[in-house]
């Protein structure tokens, strides 16, 4: 187990500590809760339960001039949370390692989100709720319901709709997408990217002459619009079986 924690961490010169944040708290009716973490992962889960509640895993090594810190505020109808430093970040990350903070929040259903991340996973399940999410090179797994925007530069993107009831953007540079679909889903659905598209649906398909693809895919009456957007990126379509 300690060679492990080891390989992962690289615990070799430094006496690693690790601090652990835990609260609750209400969203008030209408407001937007936002959230920010450059220095590790998110994971958000639906839930039935009217508080929010968040867990937070924050290491640091002794001797760090600061630590990451947790800050909450209410401002103008958005409930933020974000990871900072409140000192002098350069010195401290100059010390190397791996300093960070991973986040895990409980959403009540109906409440809106903002995430972003850096390079972190952003993980949401079970969401009931419109939500957008953003990262740099970080994964996006998403499990939900409502409408969804999701924007990352080289970061994988994996969606499974419980059900298609809004529109739903997806917008990556180098990142894959894969889109799954429950059965009799009513959607129309717009790709263009310069990576391969595959569909489990009918489909069709221009391809200019400098290789960008344009795919249509219609299910149903087409009622909800979902656009997929990469530079180079594969796309595939998929319906659960």
């Amino acid at each position: 187990m300690m060679l492990m924690v080891w390989l992962l961490f690289g615990f070799q010169d430094e006496n690693w500590k690790i601090d652990r944040v835990e609260w609750t708290d209400v969203v008030p009716n209408g407001s937007l809760f936002q959230l920010e973490n450059p220095y590790g992962d998110i994971r958000i889960r639906g839930t039935a339960n009217p508080e929010l509640a968040l867990s937070a895993v924050i290491q640091f090594a002794d001797g760090d001039p600061e630590k990451i810190e947790i800050k909450r505020e209410q401002k103008d109808g958005v409930f933020q949370v974000s990871a900072y430093f409140a000192g002098d970040q350069a010195k401290t990350f100059a010390k190397g390692g791996r300093r960070r903070a991973d986040i895990t929040i409980f959403l009540p259903y109906g409440t809106p989100i903002v995430a972003a991340t850096g390079a972190g996973l952003l993980e949401a399940k079970g969401l009931k709720s419109d939500s957008t999410f953003q990262t740099f090179s970080g994964k996006v797994f998403y499990k939900g319901q409502g409408k969804l925007v999701v924007e990352t530069y080289q970061g994988e993107i994996q969606a499974f709709f419980e059900r298609v009831s809004a529109s739903a953007d997806f917008t990556t540079k180098l990142g894959t997408i894969a889109l799954h679909f429950p059965r009799k889903a009513e959607m129309s659905v717009a790709v263009r990217t310069m990576g391969e598209v595959t569909s489990d649906y009918s489909m069709t398909m221009d391809v200019s002459d400098s290789g960008v693809r344009q795919a249509q895919v219609k299910v149903g009456a087409g009622t909800h619009q979902l656009t997929v957007e990469s530079a180079s990126g594969n796309v595939k379509l998929l319906e659960r079986r």
